[in-house]
């Protein structure tokens, strides 16, 4: 779990994701507050280096001075992905932009940006005079990154269940699910799949008794076990994440709040 106040400037930090003989894998985080920066945090700013590839995710106000504080070089940056234009992740793409042309990289660098906020990016790209020497190649989607995200994660799973999942596709994972309740398993303890940290066993949906305002009735229960690593997580945190997976399964209103 990261700390979100403990990435307040100055004190930024750099996350680890994987380490790869190819090239550095980590993301750095460069601002996490929203709406306004304050004393201790600036804007939204996330710089994914990932095999000789930097992704610049979401720059608000202020991510060029936290940039330099990290020891990220504008030059680094081949691709922009703007979520969304709110303030606090897009304030800061002008200053990108025109930071970029000034060191003069020898590659391009692709934009993608919702579709439905042409016209945004239009003005912060050019928010003010500059010599552009760099070509920038907007990308706009027009169904929104994040559909596009959950179209390419439908895919994949169809892909799976067709057992035609390259290694790549599903190597590196952090956790997994066991599904044994539609065989009619109760409960079951599951094995964790290496590099994974956890893995959880779900079982089925069955009716049993329950005592709710000190009278029985019957009710429809499901057990689910999760097994942790605990080199890499602890039985406390594993808790909570059952009490949370608990809660949105009773409650499921909730995973739409």
């Amino acid at each position: 779990m990261v700390d979100m106040e403990s990435l307040a400037d100055p004190h930024l930090r750099f996350v680890p994701v994987v380490a790869d003989p190819e090239g550095p894998r980590e993301l750095v985080i460069l601002g996490t507050a929203s709406q306004a920066p304050t004393r201790t945090r600036n804007h939204n700013g996330y710089l994914l280096r990932w095999d000789g590839e930097g992704l610049l995710f979401d720059p608000g106000e202020g991510t060029q001075r936290q940039m330099l504080l990290a020891g990220v070089r504008a030059s680094e940056i081949t691709r922009i992905c703007v979520t969304h234009f709110h303030g606090d992740h897009c304030l800061g793409l002008p200053g990108i932009i025109q930071r970029i042309n000034l060191d003069r990289p020898p590659h391009p660098v692709s934009a993608y940006y919702p579709a439905s906020g042409q016209h945004y990016f239009e003005r912060l790209h050019h928010a003010s005079a500059f010599h552009e020497t760099v070509e920038l190649l907007p990308e706009p989607e027009a169904m929104g990154l994040l559909a596009l995200m959950l179209l390419h994660e439908s895919r994949r799973a169809a892909r799976a269940r067709a057992r035609k999942l390259k290694p790549e596709e599903y190597q590196g994972g952090t956790t997994a699910v066991s599904n044994l309740g539609m065989y009619g398993i109760s409960h079951f303890t599951a094995v964790i799949n290496p590099p994974h940290a956890t893995i959880l066993a779900v079982g089925t949906s069955e009716e049993r008794p329950v005592v709710r305002s000190g009278k029985i009735e019957i009710a429809h229960i499901m057990s689910v076990t999760l097994s942790c690593d605990h080199r890499a997580i602890d039985g406390a945190l594993g808790a909570e994440l059952i009490g949370a997976f608990k809660m949105l399964i009773e409650n499921p209103v909730m995973m739409m709040v």
